[in-house]
């Protein structure tokens, strides 16, 4: 025998094998050297208790044993393998080879319906005639009620002062923001696309286009396209910043997005 050598006799059933190893080394790699099936599912970090196997000799207790072992275990030579170290020649009875696994390949996918509490509506309203002389908050009710059936609105007294003027900067087309059954804000689209600092040019060519927002309302429907610094708002050409751009459509963060990534928003 060869100096600081040591043969290590694993009998695992009716089979065994007697290996090579040197003084000092580690019980558990010893085993996975010589490629023998065996369950550490800590990997041999002494956390787990699953590496047991029952050695003829005396052997020092390591510190994983004590942790895991029972009195009666220790006395009758059973150790975990990841902590026992090798001294001398060793016969090693091994029991816990992996067990059959059972692999999840499939599944059941759970249904969820969105529904947020929040959501926003563009609505265009019908002007005032002579023949329908509703008020303002009047006229926004209805229209919930009759396209969304939405009923017993309620709404914030400081969003009730910014109708008047909302709905008459925006030609009567305005975002109605609701919480349930309670509008919690309302919100210009033209008007706030008209603040935006721009150079009417000619006509460009935009089949490329990489941003379109389209409003659908009752009786008018706007289209806004973005391709680089040109935006086209319901045919009529402008030149804007790149900043400007940039700022636009962070504003409208909350697209539905289509085929190829390209942001379109319903709205």
């Amino acid at each position: 025998m060869k100096e600081n050598k040591v043969n290590v006799k694993l009998i695992l059933n009716d089979s065994e094998k007697i290996c090579e190893a040197n003084i000092g080394d580690n019980l558990l790699d010893i085993i996975r050297k010589n490629n023998i099936d065996f369950d550490t599912p800590c990997n041999g970090n002494g956390s787990c208790g699953k590496c047991k196997c029952k050695i003829k000799e005396n052997t020092e207790i390591g510190a994983s044993s004590k942790k895991h072992l029972n009195k009666s275990e220790l006395i009758s030579g059973i150790r975990l393998a990841c902590d026992t170290e090798i001294k001398s020649d060793l016969t090693v009875e091994l029991s816990n080879k992996i067990k059959d696994m059972t692999v999840l390949i499939s599944g059941v996918e759970k249904e969820f319906k969105i529904n947020p509490s929040v959501q926003k509506h563009y609505i265009v309203l019908e002007k005032p005639t002579l023949d329908d002389q509703r008020d303002d908050l009047m006229r926004i009710k209805d229209f919930l009620k009759e396209y969304l059936k939405i009923e017993n609105i309620d709404i914030d007294l400081n969003v009730l002062r910014k109708i008047p003027k909302a709905l008459r900067e925006d030609n009567y087309d305005i975002t109605v923001t609701m919480f349930d059954n309670k509008i919690i804000d309302i919100e210009l689209i033209i008007g706030f696309i008209n603040e935006i600092p721009k150079q009417e040019v000619e006509k460009q060519d935009i089949n490329d286009w990489n941003f379109l927002i389209q409003t659908s309302g009752v009786g008018v429907n706007h289209t806004i396209i973005i391709q680089d610094d040109i935006m086209n708002i319901d045919d009529k050409w402008y030149k804007i910043s790149s900043e400007d751009n940039k700022n636009f459509k962070e504003i409208y963060n909350n697209l539905n997005y289509q085929e190829d990534d390209i942001p379109y928003c319903n709205y």
